[in-house]
């Protein structure tokens, strides 16, 4: 299966644009003025669209064929009759009817190896191209890539008994002119305003190209940058906040639920902490728990041996605390930030003791 590149397509204009993508002609027909450009890949992308807009295009030629009665020429609509997958250093044979009546399609097969490397070579049989134009019978030859969302390539007119070398170039031009599906258009307006993909700007198969405000183009290798609308990015920060708050309310509640016994003068008692000595050693586990440590000072020596204490909802240990006290060690372990218990923890502020 040939491989697959993307192009990412970003619209910053202030207009809803669409965008027309053209395969890059060999070097051989860009200054021939009967090879018309002939796409059929489009895509329609709003003004700062925060969808994901790409063309996918295989590593895979294709040659084709066809005879119609519209002579080709500018914003004539052309389709091959036959196509075939064409490979670097292949030869092909198109067959066309010799004289008409009667109105036949071409055949196309592949002969073997082009006779120059790194080219792809299409042939054209001996056929009378006058008589058959004069009974409105007009042969065409193409040579492109057949993607998922349409073909991209160029078509001509062949001259009889003559071969066409082509030395394909992986490269695209990408436009936002007033194009038509399979019309036939001049490469001079495809490209004048174009911006041009290369084989070079493609980074693990991918690369982005992006409309301006001001008309001009970026082309970046790589996907684009995943992209967050200002609604969207409100939700997550409001959703967050949410699931704080919620957090805090839980280790409130679950530091409430302990009974009191007979009322707060036997279990507990509110004091004032005058000094707060921090240690030195902060600690984090994993990155969500934060671990503190120090020794504080209250205004009443403690009438009883309290375990904890609580301030603004937050719970912190007592540790080598007893009964007649004003000096104690403490500890802190939760999901807090060090700044937040340090902001949080400090002399004037009131406590409460418990069991």
């Amino acid at each position: 299966m040939a491989q697959i590149y993307n192009i990412y397509v970003i619209n910053k204009s202030a207009d809803t644009q669409n965008f027309w993508l053209f395969l890059k002609p060999p070097q051989a027909m860009e200054a021939d003025p009967a090879v018309f450009a002939n796409s059929s890949a489009c895509l329609t992308i709003d003004s700062n669209s925060q969808s994901l807009n790409n063309f996918g295009i295989p590593l895979q030629y294709r040659v084709g064929s066809g005879a119609t009665n519209q002579a080709v020429g500018l914003d004539v609509q052309i389709s091959s009759n036959v196509s075939l997958d064409a490979e670097i250093n292949q030869a092909f044979q198109a067959n066309y009817q010799e004289t008409v009546p009667p109105k036949k399609g071409p055949t196309m097969k592949q002969t073997g190896a082009s006779t120059k490397d790194g080219t792809i070579q299409i042939t054209s049989n001996n056929f009378d191209k006058p008589g058959n134009e004069e009974n409105s019978w007009f042969s065409n030859m193409s040579f492109g890539i057949q993607s998922a969302a349409g073909f991209i390539g160029m078509t001509w007119s062949p001259a009889p008994g003559m071969t066409r070398t082509l030395e394909p170039k992986f490269s695209f031009y990408i436009s936002t002119g007033s194009f038509d599906y399979n019309s036939l258009a001049q490469w001079t307006d495809v490209s004048s305003q174009a911006a041009t993909v290369q084989l070079s700007d493609f980074k693990q198969f991918n690369c982005t190209v992006t409309l301006l405000p001001n008309g001009t183009w970026t082309v970046s290798p790589g996907r684009p940058p995943q992209q967050v609308s200002a609604q969207a990015y409100q939700t997550l920060v409001s959703s967050h906040q949410a699931l704080c708050n919620s957090h805090a309310e839980l280790i409130s509640l679950a530091n409430a639920i302990e009974p009191l016994g007979d009322g707060l003068a036997a279990t507990a008692q509110l004091d004032v902490i005058t000094e707060v000595d921090w240690n030195n050693q902060l600690k984090a586990a994993d990155g969500a728990f934060t671990f503190l440590s120090g020794r504080l000072r209250v205004g009443t020596a403690l009438a009883a041996g309290f375990g904890f204490f609580i301030l603004s909802g937050v719970r912190f240990t007592i540790k080598n605390g007893g009964t007649g006290g004003t000096q104690f060690d403490f500890e802190y372990n939760g999901t807090q930030s060090a700044q937040n218990i340090k902001a949080l923890l400090h002399a004037g502020v009131e406590a409460e003791f418990r069991k």
